[in-house]
């Protein structure tokens, strides 16, 4: 009787260390996966990146005289997800003054005309304008206007402004931008 249970207690202390060893291998395979989709989502970041410097070198190079580029501008309107805050970026390029610069926010259009868009002006998180130390020779891209974008609404806004420097118009701004909804998972992760 008494060998019986030392067997019993040795079989059941060999399942714990087998139960142990199956466990850590799951626990390290598990992270290595998620290294793995992390490194790799770091990448397409780069590239993302990168694609995007040179679209805007794209920009100042067939844009001719127009020092001032942003996100929205031409055919193709870029997603702006509803229910958050939406940076939406400029670079400047001043080949030769080095004065400040001084974006102002004029219009915002929202179509359809549904949900709390009765009230898009109330959209722009700062009234103010946003002025910019650019020196000569100097490429900035800043953060030119800031909308907060209610979780309700789906559809197309266009946001008009205009650059100036040195009290005159350098650039006209007309900017368009695709508003989707995004469910509460992709806005909790991203």
């Amino acid at each position: 009787m008494m060998l019986s249970r030392k067997k019993a207690a040795f079989e059941m202390s060999i399942t714990t260390i087998v139960i142990l060893v199956i466990a850590m291998t799951m626990l390290i395979l598990g992270i290595v996966l998620i290294r793995s989709i992390m490194c790799g989502a770091m990448g397409l970041t780069q590239d993302i990146n990168e694609k995007v410097r040179g679209q805007i070198n794209k920009f100042f190079t067939e844009g001719g005289d127009v020092p001032v580029h942003c996100v929205g501008e031409g055919s193709d309107a870029p997603l702006m997800p509803a229910g958050r805050t939406n940076y939406i970026m400029c670079t400047i390029k001043d080949p030769s003054s080095g004065k400040e610069v001084t974006f102002t926010l004029d219009k915002i259009t929202y179509y359809p005309k549904v949900g709390d868009s009765d009230r898009v002006d109330d959209w722009a998180r700062d009234k103010e304008d946003k002025k910019v130390n650019i020196g000569i020779n100097q490429e900035l891209t800043v953060k030119a206007y800031a909308l907060n974008v209610p979780a309700n609404v789906d559809g197309t806004v266009n946001i008009q402004g205009k650059a100036t420097q040195g009290g005159q118009t350098i650039a006209y701004i007309d900017l368009d931008f695709t508003v989707k909804k995004v469910s509460g998972l992709q806005n909790a992760m991203c």
